[in-house]
């Protein structure tokens, strides 16, 4: 997961004339650190079974991931890629695209 995303759904405009409340929640970093079980330690090790019943055991993991084809489009995507000029893009097309994600992010 990438943070720093701030967007209505379909990045749509909307122009409302009249008094709304803008809510922004700061720092949600220590309210995702709250479902972590600690930080990773020590001396990564290589995994050779990387079937998702084997992935769930484990403390924690960064892996490489090929998408074959994406099976769900959301309005506001959660996947996102960079381009040649560091911009990140959040879409849903990322057919046969490799992307990284850690066990809460898978």
């Amino acid at each position: 997961m990438c943070g720093g995303r701030v967007a209505a759904a379909s990045n749509k405009q909307y122009h409302v004339n009249k008094k709304i409340a803008d809510f922004d929640a700061c720092s949600f970093y220590p309210s995702a650190m709250r479902f972590m079980d600690g930080l990773l330690e020590g001396k990564p090790n290589a995994l050779h079974d990387t079937s998702y019943e084997f992935l769930k055991q484990q403390d924690g993991y960064f892996i490489r991931i090929k998408i074959i084809k994406p099976n769900k489009h959301l309005c506001c995507p959660l996947t996102s890629t960079i381009n040649e000029d560091g911009v990140i893009y959040f879409i849903n097309d990322l057919e046969n695209d490799i992307v990284y994600a850690d066990k809460v992010g898978l």
